[in-house]
């Protein structure tokens, strides 16, 4: 069952973007283990996880420069100030121990909402906790630095919660504004991730509106 979030019919009324450019599948999202099974977890109770589709004969599956996500470019989500920074963890296929959520950026945007950007690449960012960031200003890249779970390969996290600490957060509904799903434009809950039986995402693509 989904774990029962304090704020799961209070959803935040902040506008945020998606952070990328170009298609993106969502790998997981949604209501229900089958669809997100990170509906079990406190934090990331309403987490979006976000790849995209490797194309056949790109390479070694151990080379991130074969998974297209690799590399591209983060931007800041909504308008926000740096509450929580971790940038110096490295790039790679994940092994035992690895950091569940890899480098990544805590926006704090007011009101006891922390906006959680996940799985960036290793890097020196041009910003320090306590610095205010506007929507739409360069965070990184997508790289490798997170954990097996909720998926192998390279991939951009993004959850709204209560606090900077994983530990102790709380997951916060949220959705996205200004996107297009499957090429319509489209509003409401997060949508849906999952895989079909062949071990395929089948979850739709997103991408920012014109």
């Amino acid at each position: 069952m989904p774990y029962p979030a304090p704020r799961e019919r209070a959803p935040s009324a902040k506008e945020i973007q998606l952070p990328v450019e170009g298609a993106w599948r969502v790998r997981w999202g949604g209501n229900g283990v089958e669809n997100n099974p990170l509906v079990l977890e406190p934090a990331r109770r309403f987490g979006l996880v976000l790849v995209q589709d490797r194309p056949e004969g790109a390479g070694a599956a151990e080379d991130p420069s074969a998974w297209p996500a690799h590399g591209a470019s983060v931007t800041a989500p909504a308008s926000g100030r740096v509450a929580a920074l971790v940038t110096q963890l490295p790039d790679g296929p994940p092994t035992a121990g690895r950091d569940p959520v890899g480098n990544h950026v805590v926006l704090d945007l007011g009101a006891g909402e922390f906006l959680w950007i996940t799985g960036l690449a290793q890097a020196t960012p041009g910003f320090a906790v306590g610095d205010a960031i506007e929507a739409g200003v360069p965070l990184g890249t997508v790289g490798w630095s997170a954990a097996a779970r909720p998926t192998w390969e390279p991939h951009l996290g993004l959850f709204l919660a209560s606090t900077a600490d994983l530990r102790s957060a709380e997951g916060i509904p949220w959705r996205l504004a200004g996107s297009l799903r499957d090429g319509s434009v489209w509003s409401g809950e997060l949508p849906e991730g999952g895989v079909d039986w062949e071990g395929r995402p089948r979850g739709p693509l997103l991408e920012r509106a014109p």
